[in-house]
């Protein structure tokens, strides 16, 4: 029973420490995560292809939930060589 609580208490941890990340990334958090270039993202952004949001004239966000999606529906499941 002991091992079950320290067991259940570590994965309280982990579930914290993953929630407790920011809901907001800048453009130089993304590039750290996610290891995207932020010349990469500019281009996606101008072209319209990754979500984002532009507070005034010159703030960019993303969000980390809109990130993780846009990511999953980019997944390639198998290449044909023809």
């Amino acid at each position: 029973m002991k091992k079950i609580i320290e067991l259940l208490t570590e994965i309280l941890k982990v579930i914290s420490k993953q929630s407790s990340k920011n809901r907001w990334l800048t453009p130089e958090t993304l590039e750290e995560e996610y290891d995207f270039k932020e010349t990469t993202m500019s281009k996606y952004r101008m072209d319209g292809r990754i979500p984002f949001y532009k507070i005034g004239l010159k703030f960019i966000r993303y969000e980390r939930a809109e990130i993780d999606e846009w990511i999953i529906q980019h997944k390639v499941t198998g290449i044909n060589n023809g």
